[in-house]
């Protein structure tokens, strides 16, 4: 399923959030504490390094209460249903920058190639780990 530009399922201000670097403020929905506020740099989950906290307060109640363990991964690790944006693909470089959905490992391949599904193209395709990029966390967007 293609959700990136052109085609997303998704409203803008909730794209953007996925797609945004973080850091500026705290991913804690009930903070949201921009990092001048609380006048330290904000840290970052240490096991998918996208999620930003102002204490260990925050991140144990987005654990808890947020389901940030339902998001967070490490970097090269992806389950189905993720959504990820590819990146430097050589032999389709067309697809580059589109956001697409994890359909699982491609057996026989110890992790290092994952199916993906791209609408407007044939099922799906076989992308290296190094083409694929974690967006931020789901639980971190503030749907209304």
């Amino acid at each position: 399923m293609f959700f990136g530009r052109g085609g997303t399922s998704f409203a803008a201000d909730i794209l953007n959030q996925l797609l945004e670097i973080g850091g500026v403020k705290c991913d804690y929905p009930s903070c949201q504490k921009h990092h001048f506020q609380v006048g330290i740099k904000l840290f970052k989950c240490q096991k998918c390094q996208r999620a930003f906290y102002c204490s260990k307060e925050c991140q144990k109640k987005q654990w808890r209460e947020g389901n940030h363990k339902l998001y967070c991964r490490d970097a090269h690790m992806f389950e189905a249903g993720d959504l990820v944006l590819l990146n430097g693909l050589k032999s389709k470089p067309e697809f580059n920058q589109r956001i697409v959905s994890v359909v699982g490992s491609v057996p026989g391949t110890d992790g290092g190639r994952f199916e993906v599904n791209i609408v407007g193209h044939d099922g799906s395709m076989s992308i290296a780990v190094k083409n694929l990029n974690h967006l931020r966390p789901f639980d971190v967007v503030a749907v209304e």
